[in-house]
């Protein structure tokens, strides 16, 4: 369930977030750096957290809202490369 996705990625679709800031950030330039790095072969298993991933762009933590935009232009590249 949710409870596994969160503690497997650091990232939580629950608004009442418990991850701190620097968890959620990690978790965001891990997935960036799986894209850039790895590409095609880790797709499946990235892309299902792109709304994770564009939930945190509404951070008040402008890093964690840096972060938050690279990793989703990452994933959504990785997705669509003509995007």
């Amino acid at each position: 369930g949710d409870d596994n996705y969160s503690q497997a990625t650091g990232l939580s679709f629950d608004k009442g977030k418990v991850t701190p800031v620097l968890g959620r950030e990690g978790a965001l330039l891990m997935i960036r750096a799986l894209c850039e790095i790895v590409g095609r072969p880790v797709e499946p298993f990235v892309i299902p957290l792109l709304g994770a991933a564009l939930d945190e762009s509404a951070s008040s933590n402008g890093s964690l809202r840096e972060a938050s935009i690279d990793t989703s232009r990452a994933l959504i590249d990785l997705a669509n490369p003509h995007a």
